[in-house]
């Protein structure tokens, strides 16, 4: 086990070059290496030759301050089961290094510059219990179609067998397309993150029935169409939901299941006062938030508040009216 903390490189020489054998675990945490010309100029291992530790299983990278590409070499090492470069300074496309990696269990490389498309191998996987592609600047389809793959002589997806994953985390990109509907065969799925991309279309709730989610957030996208009702009340496990500022219009359930703790609805677009939040979810007990609609929104009405208010005060107007009118028949 190599473990390395703090360590801090300034000689001036260049950067080192990766010599270590027969180890297991390699571990950098919290490492501004630079050479001596500011950290950008530092440059991981490029070459199969300077990683001579090909039997590690365990990478960590983590918050140290790197620059260039995530090495391609790293395709050869296969034993791996943890690999984690977060916030270390990547840039640039992941390449494939997915494949043959039948332990690969951890895979975070969140708060890095990464930029392109997620590889295809990473679907192919079947042992990874987290993935975290968070806070990059990753763009496309979450999931490339057959199409795509196609045109780009890349793999074509045709199975998917995360059965293990518990927490995928893509928040943070520039995603667009749809929310795969293949996401519903993560049976065991605890945490989806979806949200501050530019994801379109509808929620694929009647795919998502079978799983475990505790934990769903797709907020500040650019989803549509109804309210994914059936996830709130088919997924017992659920208890944390977010698809605040987005284009819903229709769907919401009038009771709240007793097992949701958290629920964010707000900035959409429900204009019918029959699929407004109802009130008993606005409770200044709870955690729901009621707040105004999407201003991208063509709505009648300023807020959903605004609009129960003018509707229980419309009411009470009119109570009175009737109230009064009584009272001078008599």
């Amino acid at each position: 086990v190599v473990k390395v903390v703090m360590l801090a490189r300034d000689d001036g020489r260049g950067p080192a070059r990766v010599q270590l054998k027969r180890v297991n675990t390699c571990r950098l945490v919290s490492c501004p290496i630079h050479d001596g010309k500011g950290p950008d100029n530092l440059r991981f291992p490029e070459r199969p030759s300077d990683w001579t530790f090909t039997s590690r299983q365990v990478l960590t990278l983590f918050n140290c301050t790197l620059a260039g590409p995530l090495p391609s070499s790293l395709a050869s090492i296969t034993t791996l089961t943890t690999l984690d470069v977060a916030s270390s300074g990547f840039n640039g496309f992941i390449p494939d290094i997915f494949s043959n990696k039948p332990n690969l269990a951890y895979i975070r490389l969140g708060f890095n510059n990464f930029t392109g498309t997620i590889p295809s191998s990473l679907w192919q996987l079947s042992s990874p219990l987290e993935i975290d592609f968070s806070n990059n600047r990753l763009n496309g389809d979450i999931i490339a179609p057959a199409s795509y793959a196609a045109k780009r002589s890349t793999l074509a997806i045709t199975t998917i067998n995360l059965v293990s994953l518990s927490i995928l985390d893509l928040s943070h990109n520039k995603f667009s397309g749809s929310i795969p509907s293949a996401f519903g065969t993560f049976v065991n799925l605890q945490t989806l993150k979806l949200d501050y991309n530019k994801l379109v279309g509808s929620i694929p709730a009647s795919d998502y029935v079978g799983m475990r989610l505790q934990v769903f957030s797709a907020s500040h996208n650019r989803l549509d169409g109804p309210f994914p009702s059936i996830m709130v009340t088919s997924i017992s496990t659920l208890v944390s939901m977010d698809v605040s500022y987005n284009h819903l219009s229709s769907g919401l359930i009038s009771t709240l299941p007793p097992n949701i703790i958290v629920m964010h609805v707000e900035q959409n677009c429900f204009m019918s006062t029959l699929l407004f939040v109802p009130s008993s979810w606005c409770d200044s007990s709870s955690s729901i938030s009621c707040s105004p609609q999407n201003s991208s929104c063509v709505s009648s009405s300023s807020s959903l508040s605004s609009t129960f208010s003018s509707s229980s005060a419309s009411s009470s107007s009119s109570s009175s009216s009737s109230s009064s009118s009584s009272s001078s028949s008599s």
